[in-house]
């Protein structure tokens, strides 16, 4: 894992409930800043409450998140969003917009007025040139593929300027090229000094690009390291109660579940 300059994300002993629900008991966890962090988990782990929670639309019962080194229960919603940009999993249906209004509305923490001004457009022109997304800016978003339109709502985050970029299942039910791709831009976006945390359920995916992976099971932490650190047998076992080989490989590593009788195996 690279040095870096400090911690991006701080989640300090943060619990949910929801009803009789505990969907995140006493999470901790840290997030450099520059860091691509992947959560992993199987359904119901807490993943996208743990995002949630970070750019506060889920309220903790006990606990802080801090964003660079700020208590984010202390800022205000425009100071909020010119610090975390968010990628939601799903996508909308039928925006009635073109590509260029959808990432333009990336661009509201920082309008000075009603209407776009030439900064604005050329964060626009940039950010779709950089993502390879520049001949879709005219096109209809609902007209869109589902790759398609998954970068251009990372686009959108990207001209917010955020310090931290959340991203839920980016890579979600998209083909082989698209996740990639889609995983490229994010890794990009660290690299450039933003604090990227998505979930993924794709381990392989995750562990070839992300610096850093948190497994969660039941609303907790069950594991944090480097990739490799965390995807082995014995914490796939634990956390997602299915036994399975992990290959290494030159770019990364696969994880190969294991089958008996056309079933999978789970652990005893």
């Amino acid at each position: 894992m690279r040095s870096r300059r400090g911690v991006g994300i701080r989640v300090a002993g943060v619990t949910v409930v929801f009803g009789s629900i505990r969907a995140l008991d006493g999470v901790s966890v840290e997030v450099g800043e520059g860091e691509f962090a992947g959560i992993i988990g199987p359904n119901g782990a807490g993943k996208t409450t743990l995002l949630r929670c970070i750019y506060r639309a889920v309220k903790p019962v006990a606990g802080a998140v801090f964003i660079c080194g700020r208590d984010a229960s202390g800022l205000g919603r425009r100071e909020l969003a010119k610090l975390v940009a968010s990628a939601p999993t799903e996508i909308p249906g039928e925006f009635n917009l073109t590509v260029a209004d959808v990432i333009l509305l990336g661009r509201h923490p920082h309008a000075r007025s009603w209407w776009e001004g030439p900064e604005d457009l050329a964060k626009v022109a940039d950010v779709a040139e950089r993502l390879g997304i520049s001949h879709l800016l005219e096109r209809g978003f609902s007209t869109l593929s589902s790759g398609e339109k998954r970068k251009v709502l990372i686009a959108k985050a990207l001209v917010q300027e955020p310090k931290v970029l959340l991203a839920d299942e980016p890579t979600s039910n998209l083909d082989l090229r698209a996740q990639v791709e889609v995983a490229e831009i994010l890794r990009e976006a660290a690299d450039e000094g933003v604090t990227v945390i998505a979930t993924f359920h794709d381990l392989n995916i995750a562990s070839r690009f992300c610096d850093k992976l948190i497994a969660m099971k039941a609303g907790r932490i069950a594991a944090v390291g480097r990739p490799e650190d965390v995807i082995r047998p014995e914490v796939i076992s634990r956390v997602y109660g299915v036994e399975a080989e992990v290959i290494r490989c030159s770019d990364g590593l696969v994880v190969v579940p294991r089958r008996s009788g056309g079933r999978l195996r789970a652990p005893a």
